[in-house]
């Protein structure tokens, strides 16, 4: 069985967020196969360089940051603005069937594509999710000292970047990584 997986990063909400700036990328691998078995194969062998035999895709998100503070009194050091540029990159399967693939292969992949592809949209939106999130809390943070606001920036990202590779990992562990959602071959 084969399947799909994220890589993402996590504070409540406590301000608007601020600008967030997004791209999205699809990358894909090349399969070539007339047996779901050759398909498969080649599915673990791309998984298992990736960092799990059992994931046919992968989405990553990449957040970076602006931060635009200053200090407005003694003991007073609000952030003024925080930008977010978010890049979500997934990796899926591409298939050329050959001649001699079967017509119920080929409806097998179909059903697996849109399968594999409904899984990592949940990835997706939990990237989307991360970022608003992330941006409010770095648009809340104030510190005393403005030497201080990368470090608490930093710790805020951190604990917003662990809650959500958390939910990414639980719902990889509910779906089997798509395999519930029908990312079967």
């Amino acid at each position: 069985m084969l399947s799909a997986c994220v890589t993402p990063a996590p504070v409540a909400p406590t301000a608007p967020p601020g600008p967030i700036s997004q791209h999205d990328r699809d990358e894909f691998y090349e399969l070539r196969g007339a047996t779901a078995d050759d398909l498969r194969a080649q599915i673990r062998k791309w998984g298992a360089a990736n960092g799990d035999a059992d994931m046919a895709a992968l989405t990553r998100a990449e957040f970076k940051s602006s931060l635009k503070f200053r200090q407005e009194a003694p003991d007073n050091c609000p952030m003024n603005e925080a930008g977010i540029d978010l890049e979500i990159i997934t990796s899926l399967p591409r298939w050329h069937p050959p001649s001699d693939a079967s017509d119920d292969l080929r409806r097998r992949w179909q059903d697996f594509d849109r399968a594999i592809r409904l899984h990592e949209h949940g990835h997706y939106e939990f990237a989307q999710q991360e970022a608003r999130e992330l941006s409010s809390a770095l648009q809340a943070l104030k510190v005393e000292h403005c030497e201080d606001m990368n470090a608490a920036a930093q710790k805020a990202n951190d604990r917003i970047a662990r809650k959500y590779q958390d939910l990414n990992d639980e719902y990889d562990r509910k779906t089997g990584h798509g395999r519930t959602q029908g990312a079967v071959l």
